[in-house]
């Protein structure tokens, strides 16, 4: 038969079964098998001519590293042109390095030692008898610390428990509360006390002053208030205190004095509407419909504090429209708590205009 060329399938089983790996070689350094590449002649087929790709180099060169005990010079060359990953350890195996007998030193043993085996070993025979806790142990196996401790324990003198002495300020403390509790009794003998050990000052003064005008002893009020002020002229509460003694002893122009006072003086907003609300109770106690309706137009919509929603409903009462004024008050009640409207209240009761008293508590808070 004549020559012919082989086809590419056989072509490529024939590289596969001469060159191992043919597969594993990227395309571009395999044969092109459109070409003739050989020649067949009955069963005999002519060998193709041999292609070294890189990757036979590498491999000839790893097996030829991993095979020899020292590397050739040639070849150590060429291994280090390599990449990292393609290189082997061609150098000899590191000589095995000789023991070293380490004499160990002798034992120290302390009590430490001997007390931590005695516990482990303790815990151990424990758990083996399924002893749920280590406490449960007779006194008799509880190790020799314990004995100690003991005996320490029991030749402790502990030293005779003091009686504790109350403190003036905390004399303070029991007049404010017995005040807010509303037992006067109780926070004058709290006030005495105190002012007995440390001197009468600003805040005991003026929380004496508000004790006698709950107690309607308007007097002592004034003498406590007037004390207070002269120790300290710029306090603010005794002289708002003063206008609200001087308010309920219906002295509306002599109250009007002082609110009108501390409006000029303080730029806090809460005091500030408080201070309008009471100057417009003194317009309406004297019946003054001119500076009253000042007043009431003053207070503006919306107010921090309920004023705006108590000023209207002491407007509508002081006119005899009761239920325009329990109107206003019910608005209030939607819009701030018991607490907020306590102080207003107060004065509201004062002038007869409600029928129950807020508690001390929440008027002060």
């Amino acid at each position: 038969m004549g020559d012919r060329v082989v086809d590419c399938a056989r072509l490529e089983s024939v590289c596969t079964a001469r060159y191992q790996g043919f597969e594993s070689l990227p395309i571009r350094h395999r044969v092109d098998c459109s070409k003739p590449v050989a020649a067949v002649s009955g069963s005999k087929v002519t060998p193709l001519p041999e292609i070294r790709t890189p990757f036979d180099r590498w491999g000839e060169l790893l097996a030829g590293c991993q095979s020899e005990a020292q590397t050739p010079e040639p070849k150590r060359k060429l291994r280090q042109s390599l990449p990292i990953r393609h290189r082997v350890d061609c150098g000899k195996p590191p000589a095995p390095v000789p023991r070293v007998k380490v004499t160990l030193l002798p034992e120290i043993r302390t009590q430490f030692d001997r007390l931590r085996e005695a516990l482990f070993k303790r815990r151990s025979q424990i758990r083996g008898a399924n002893r749920k806790r280590w406490q449960s142990l007779p006194i008799r196996c509880a190790p020799p610390f314990f004995f100690a401790l003991l005996l320490a324990l029991a030749s402790f003198q502990p030293l005779p428990a003091e009686i504790p002495k109350i403190s003036s300020t905390d004399d303070s403390m029991v007049a404010a509360r017995e005040y807010q509790a509303e037992n006067f009794d109780a926070a004058i003998a709290a006030l005495d006390r105190y002012d007995k050990a440390s001197g009468a000052t600003v805040e005991s003064l003026d929380l004496r002053g508000c004790i006698y005008m709950e107690q309607q002893k308007f007097n002592e009020a004034k003498t406590a208030l007037d004390r207070a002020h002269e120790i300290r002229p710029d306090v603010f509460a005794p002289r708002i205190h003063m206008g609200d003694l001087l308010l309920r002893q219906k002295k509306f122009a002599e109250a009007r004095a002082i609110y009108k006072t501390l409006l000029q003086e303080t730029n806090i907003l809460i005091s500030h509407e408080r201070l309008k609300f009471v100057l417009l109770l003194t317009c309406l106690g004297e019946h003054n419909e001119t500076e009253a309706k000042t007043t009431l137009e003053s207070i503006k919509f919306p107010t921090e504090t309920p004023a705006y929603y108590y000023s209207q409903a002491a407007w509508a009462f002081a006119h005899d429209k009761k239920s325009e004024g329990q109107n206003w008050l019910e608005k209030a009640r939607k819009v701030y708590s018991a607490d907020a409207m306590a102080w207003f209240a107060r004065h509201m009761y004062d002038f007869g205009w409600l029928k129950k008293k807020p508690p001390i508590s929440q008027v002060h808070t």
